[in-house]
């Protein structure tokens, strides 16, 4: 990861074993996940250099495509995943093609494994009322993840 993990960028640096020069870029969206990732398929694109070329290959998080996919998103963290090779796959080693494979599973806990679900409920500090927090998305900040949200907050009557 380069230092200050690609600004607002999300970016992971492949290297292959002894060499310092990265043979691949992963590249990833400043805003992804809560009901964003839900509405918008989510890319990572892997390059051969930075710039989001996406010749070595592209991994999609695809957006939900029914009422049942969006229960899974909020209920879950079962996710699906999928990876297209480039046009410059053909040009790795075989230990380099492991990597890009081994880096999908290392970008899904990275980024998703612990996100926040679209909506979740909290009771308040006095247990008088509810806050319904719905999670817009999280943002990639300088190598920190900020959940971008609206909080609702709900009291019941009385004192």
């Amino acid at each position: 990861v380069p230092i200050g993990g690609g600004g607002f960028t999300p970016t992971v640096e492949l290297h292959a074993t002894g060499r310092s020069d990265p043979f691949a870029v992963v590249e990833g969206p400043t805003c992804f996940a809560g009901w964003l990732g839900i509405c918008k398929d989510t890319l990572f694109q892997y390059s051969s250099v930075r710039g989001k070329a996406g010749d070595v290959g592209l991994m999609t998080k695809p957006k939900a495509d029914s009422c049942g996919g969006c229960l899974r998103e909020q209920c879950t963290h079962n996710d699906n995943y999928l990876y297209n090779a480039g046009p410059n796959w053909d040009s790795l080693t075989p230990e380099q093609k492991a990597t890009v494979v081994a880096n999908v599973i290392h970008m899904e806990y990275m980024f998703f494994e612990n996100d926040v679900p679209p909506v979740t409920c909290e009771a308040t500090g006095d247990g008088k009322g509810v806050i319904i927090i719905c999670t817009l998305c999280e943002m990639f900040c300088y190598g920190c993840t900020v959940p971008i949200q609206i909080c609702i907050p709900l009291h019941s009557g009385g004192n």
